[in-house]
């Protein structure tokens, strides 16, 4: 450092000193002096790829990506590209920005197949595009993709890989089931149409029968999980281990995301209610005698039946198949973070 503020006394005006000092300040972790380093070497004619690429990462960390700033750090890339077309990490960046702006996909795709080919083994490339693929809706791309990540590299990579594929399994099973429920019941109403009229009498003997107590979770006295019995008054879940490791260690796949609204108690197995996506999916242990796994970071207390007195979220592992007594999802594995 001394050695660069002498220089900047003999040549005030010098970018280079700048330059200097910016990544010495990247290298210390002093994110804020590097980028007004970075930036007093762009305003005294830097045009080094370093110093273009820097910025933008610095500006897509500190921004809110508004239209505004993602042309500012577009253009600063697209400099640093321009400066030094090699440079693999550039490419990576530009299409790290298409990702979380949500703006050209398509220029994302060019640039990450780009930075593929200046560095076919990085693992985590590959990973951008197929997030890509999928922001997208080329799922039979990002399928192709993510298979062979689960088949190469890292064990995390490996894990993430094979735990998007279970997901989009879990997501092509559901439209499969929602479009046949759909077609199922076209046909049910072409072969058996409803009455234009109801009986009047039907209504009037409807309108006697009051409504079951239990018909609602929020009528479900809120209770610990560990304290609810079920058909054969034995526990749920008995008392949990002090430590069990993630279940996504002892099932080796990464775990799909969600949002726990409630627990419906009502029947031989909880049935965990939760939002994923946008939609409202039912999930059960897949064994009815164990319930599903938890991890030592999950507190039993704070689950209790009935809607969710805040915001839980849950990571599950998917099963394959239907429970057909509660028509709910089978799953192998749930922990609680709230």
């Amino acid at each position: 450092v001394a050695r660069y503020e002498a220089a900047a006394r003999l040549a005030p005006d010098s970018p280079r000193v700048h330059e200097a000092k910016g990544m010495l300040a990247l290298e210390n972790g002093e994110m804020e002096e590097a980028f007004g380093h970075f930036s007093a070497a762009v305003e005294r004619g830097s045009n080094h790829y370093l110093v273009n690429y820097s910025l933008a990462q610095l500006q897509m960390e500190k921004s809110d990506l508004s239209p505004e700033s993602v042309e500012t750090i577009r253009e600063r890339i697209s400099m640093a590209i321009g400066a030094s077309p090699g440079f693999a990490p550039a490419h990576y960046l530009k299409a790290q920005l298409s990702l979380r702006s949500g703006d050209d996909f398509e220029g994302g795709v060019a640039a990450i197949k780009q930075a593929i080919r200046l560095k076919p083994k990085e693992p985590f490339y590959k990973v951008t595009l197929s997030e890509l693929y999928l922001e997208q809706g080329k799922t039979a791309a990002a399928r192709e993709v993510l298979d062979k990540l689960s088949r190469a590299g890292s064990l995390d990579i490996r894990r993430y890989a094979q735990g998007q594929l279970d997901y989009l399994d879990f997501l092509q099973r559901r439209e499969d089931e929602e479009r046949e429920l759909a077609e199922s019941a076209k046909e049910l109403a072409a072969r058996d149409p409803a009455p234009e009229t109801a009986p009047q009498e039907e209504d009037e003997q409807r309108e006697e029968i009051p409504p079951r107590r239990d018909a609602n979770p929020e009528s479900v006295p809120a209770r610990p999980l560990r304290d609810i019995p079920n058909s054969d008054a034995r526990d749920f879940a008995p008392e949990a281990p002090k430590c069990k490791p993630s279940f996504v260690s002892v099932v080796g796949r990464a775990p799909i995301a969600g949002r726990m609204t409630s627990l419906d108690c009502r029947g031989a197995q909880p049935v965990f209610v939760v939002e994923i996506e946008g939609k409202t999916e039912r999930l059960v242990g897949a064994d009815p005698d164990q319930f599903p796994l938890f991890s030592c970071e999950a507190g039993l207390d704070t689950v209790s039946c009935g809607p969710m007195s805040g915001d839980v979220t849950v990571y599950f592992a998917p099963g394959h198949q239907r429970d057909p007594a509660t028509k709910a999802y089978r799953i192998l594995a749930i922990e609680f973070r709230p």
